[in-house]
């Protein structure tokens, strides 16, 4: 089976207690990033926060002249006023227009889809379908391969217009294909269960901190606090991690926004509309 691979990267300052924001990581990590991706010919999804596009427009520029997508990420607040403005600020410093969307530690709602549709946005990709005890906000009962959403429960397949692209998890253990989780159970363990993995489009993410060890210097919250271990482990658990995806699937990489190419040439002829 021919299998899609969407590497997204989520860009995001590391918050500190004292409500500054640390924006080291995006300026050291995309580099790094760019050039290894380069390296294995992906093109990626990098979802931006409007905070980080304002703050390391420069670096991020180097993400579109690259050939890479822009998505936005969500900030937090998802009401209509703050999705639309935070888009303009993208669009404005990047001279793109995003039409993907990842929420703030994966909160999404119906409401939210609703207000990114009359945006003009296209897909999410917030959904994982894992178990609430690693994020209050996964759903197990979610599908794990794009899908259009009900416009009454996001984790049902129905009728929006927008397309759901959920994050890959490992089959039976529901283990999220994030750099994250690969840096704290290893990889020795994922490629064990993504062997074993049977969806068409694998999606993973992953931060530019998490290729780092984070200085002691940083006072970030405490969900922070693995970052602070391995030195430079993430980025070589990173290049692991597509060594083997190359062996076992030589997949073809692809970018979010492609998906929905696929998903309407191959699985889906209807068009729908959103309710106004």
């Amino acid at each position: 089976m021919k299998r899609f691979c969407i590497v997204s990267v989520d860009v995001e300052a590391i918050p500190l207690k004292n409500r500054d924001m640390d924006y080291s990581t995006i300026f050291e990590g995309i580099p790094l990033l760019l050039d290894l991706f380069a390296e294995f010919d992906i093109n990626s999804t990098f979802f931006v926060t409007s905070d980080a596009v304002e703050s390391t427009k420069k670096v991020l520029r180097e993400i579109v002249k690259s050939g890479h997508e822009i998505g936005y990420h969500g900030d937090g607040g998802q009401g209509y006023a703050i999705l639309k403005a935070a888009t303009e600020t993208i669009s404005r410093h990047l001279n793109v227009v995003p039409i993907g969307f990842r929420a703030h530690r994966h909160k999404i709602s119906c409401e939210t889809l609703l207000s990114l549709s009359k945006i003009g946005y296209k897909y999410d990709s917030s959904i994982i379908a894992s178990f609430r005890l690693f994020n209050p906000y996964f759903s197990s009962r979610a599908p794990k391969s794009p899908y259009r959403p009900s416009l009454s429960d996001i984790c049902v397949p129905g009728q929006s217009h927008l397309v759901e692209i959920p994050i890959s998890v490992l089959p039976i253990i529901k283990l999220p294909l994030a750099l994250s989780y690969i840096k704290l159970f290893g990889l020795t363990i994922y490629k064990f269960f993504l062997s074993r993995l049977r969806e068409e489009v694998v999606t993973m993410y992953l931060h530019p901190y998490d290729l780092f060890q984070l200085p002691s210097k940083i006072d970030a919250p405490h969900r922070f606090m693995m970052a602070r271990k391995g030195g430079r482990k993430g980025f070589n658990v990173l290049k692991g991690l597509l060594e083997y995806f190359e062996s076992a699937f030589s997949p073809e990489y692809i970018c979010a926004k492609e998906t929905l190419q696929h998903l309407v040439n191959v699985h889906d002829n209807v068009k729908y509309e959103e309710p106004l």
